[in-house]
């Protein structure tokens, strides 16, 4: 992956992280050098303005903080994460962060409602659109 986004800046990354307690458990056994889910992420330049990380449950403060300065978004479905039985996304938390870090960082709620908006026009009758 870190190879693709040398080679194509422009192009976004979306992925999961933090979905569920087990698979937080799994990285951390796989990369026990990293502080974090999201630092194995972060250590390869895969953090950043065009990357999505889905569900994001069960985020460290650490984790908050990284996605906040590096403008990195998050894209969450209350539905999906009910019907996995993962748990519910910290929505207070994350206005919470963006408030706080949008004068310092690049993290601004604007952002974040942008992306459902643009996701909401794909859904509609073009998928292209949303892009």
């Amino acid at each position: 992956m870190q190879r693709l986004r040398e080679e194509f800046p422009d192009a976004w990354l979306h992925t999961h992280l933090s979905e569920n307690l087990d698979e937080v458990a799994w990285v951390k056994a796989l990369f026990p050098e990293n502080s974090s889910y999201l630092d194995v992420y972060h250590q390869y330049g895969l953090t950043g303005e065009k990357s999505v990380f889905a569900h994001c449950l069960h985020l460290e403060e650490q984790e908050w903080d990284c996605l906040c300065q590096t403008g990195s978004a998050i894209a969450f479905c209350p539905t999906s994460n009910l019907f996995l039985g993962s748990g519910l996304f910290n929505l207070q938390k994350a206005w919470a962060e963006a408030g706080e870090a949008g004068h310092r960082h690049r993290c601004r709620r604007r952002h974040h409602l942008q992306y459902a908006a643009n996701a909401g026009r794909g859904l509609q009758d073009r998928p292209v659109a949303a892009l």
